[in-house]
């Protein structure tokens, strides 16, 4: 059960976009997906935002895109054409499949899906101009520096690359830990997939050292309350919100980098375990 929002936290708004005019729009898609389009519309638009002024023939690649309302949006206000991509988890298949299904909004069309964290992804080297991995790193549980070295690969130089991913210092997870809950903010186990779930959330600091690692520069990171309905409802008093620093402590990590050369360290110490990379000979 989604809680109200405590007042005391901020909670960005969009400045380009209408949400009825979006809301009207993702109508369309499954009606199984609706109540998340409902609880996430502002923080599809307060991404949208970082976007605002790009040229409509962005050559853009949205990686794991399900439930597909970024990627609805982005063609309707911003590009004239998003490559989208499923993510392949079911585990009668090999580890390194790639197969195809249709585009939700668009039965005319195709996209491929494939584990973004284990498989080569199907794309040409320096094919595209942006990419876009919304609510994708929490869910990965093996190796989320081969996402970064494929998206690397598939940018052009200067490409640029677009993340979003819950706060795992945020106000909402400090809340939930003092008040004896689990501190992730999707954290229960599926019977059915590994992935569909939050393994491992992150620090704005290790967003920024993740993308720095990946070889980008980052631009425009924000850490921004937008979740509005998800926010845990008990009381914050000032004293808290002061010695948070609030400037890092909202609920959502949005950041935009810039590819400034090829992945710089592929196995950082601070995301990997260093014995199973001795043992690998990395």
């Amino acid at each position: 059960m989604n809680e109200a929002p405590d007042p005391l936290i901020p909670v960005t708004k969009p400045e380009h976009f209408d949400p009825a005019e979006a809301a009207k729009l993702l109508s369309v898609l499954p009606e199984g997906t609706q109540d998340y389009h409902r609880i996430h519309l502002n923080r599809y638009l307060v991404t949208l935002d970082r976007l605002w002024g790009m040229p409509r023939n962005t050559r853009v690649l949205e990686v794991g895109a399900a439930p597909f309302g970024m990627s609805l949006l982005m063609e309707k206000f911003l590009f004239d054409r998003v490559e989208v991509t499923g993510f392949a988890e079911d585990g009668s298949k090999s580890p390194l499949a790639v197969y195809v299904e249709p585009v939700p909004f668009d039965q005319s069309r195709t996209m491929k899906c494939f584990n973004t964290e284990t498989t080569p992804w199907p794309f040409p080297n320096e094919s595209f101009d942006l990419v876009v991995a919304c609510e994708i790193l929490e869910h990965l549980c093996l190796d989320p520096m081969h996402a970064m070295s494929e998206i690397n690969r598939v940018l052009v130089p200067g490409g640029k690359l677009l993340v979003t991913t819950p706060n795992a210092v945020g106000i909402s997870a400090m809340i939930r830990m003092i008040t004896m809950r689990q501190p992730n903010s999707f954290a229960p186990y599926r019977l059915n997939s590994p992935y569909r779930r939050h393994n491992r959330e992150f620090t704005p600091l290790e967003i920024a050292n993740l993308f720095s690692d990946g070889g980008f520069k980052g631009f425009g990171m924000g850490v921004e309350a937008v979740n509005c309905s998800e926010l845990g409802s008990r009381p914050i008093g000032p004293d808290l919100l002061k010695s948070c620093g609030l400037s890092y402590r909202g609920d959502l990590i949005i950041t935009m980098g810039e590819k400034v050369g090829s992945i710089f360290r592929r196995y950082p110490l601070d995301l990997y375990f260093a014995p199973d990379l001795k043992e690998l000979d990395l």
